[in-house]
């Protein structure tokens, strides 16, 4: 399996489970842009903004034709994420990145994470597109989702099992 192919399907995953959380439960991601100091009466349309357009760069990744434009929204999308955390350094924000599925504050874990998806989004940008995706089987295509997707659940298991550890520091043993 390529790195770039799986780049690319990892980044559909995660944008689309994080606009499907947006949608579901908008008022999750609304506090946590009013945290942020968005007005409140901008809060709605910015969530939806944001849930669409993590929404289009899903489609736009997994189209070949289409792949330099996702790969734009991709990184307009880490930046804000960046600009999000640079924001709220310093306060306890809230992030709920996928809809309150998993409660997580801005911090050292969630700069961590964007520089990692913004070294990948790079990565997917500056490498040529030698594989196109319909070189590659369905089942190729069902295990990098599938292994997004784990890889989404391990960590925000381990984001709980943290939260739990810290809430509770004396039941460990």
């Amino acid at each position: 399996m390529h790195l770039l192919i799986f780049i690319q399907f990892f980044f559909s995953v995660v944008f689309f489970m994080a606009a499907l959380g947006k949608l579901v439960k908008p008022a999750t991601f609304s506090e946590t842009m009013r945290q942020l100091g968005i007005n409140r009466s901008r809060t709605n349309s910015g969530v939806l903004a944001v849930a669409f357009l993590e929404l289009i760069a899903c489609v736009l990744l997994v189209v070949p034709t289409t792949l330099l434009i996702g790969k734009i929204i991709s990184l307009i999308l880490i930046c804000l994420y960046i600009l999000a955390s640079w924001k709220a350094r310093g306060r306890l924000v809230k992030c709920n990145w996928f809809g309150g599925l998993v409660i997580e504050q801005f911090g050292i874990v969630m700069n961590l994470r964007n520089l990692i998806f913004l070294i990948m989004c790079i990565y997917m940008i500056v490498m040529p597109d030698p594989l196109v995706i319909e070189n590659y089987s369905l089942a190729d295509i069902s295990q990098i989702i599938f292994s997004s997707v784990g890889l989404i659940i391990i960590y925000s298991l381990v984001l709980m099992v943290t939260q739990y550890i810290k809430l509770f520091p004396g039941e460990q043993r």
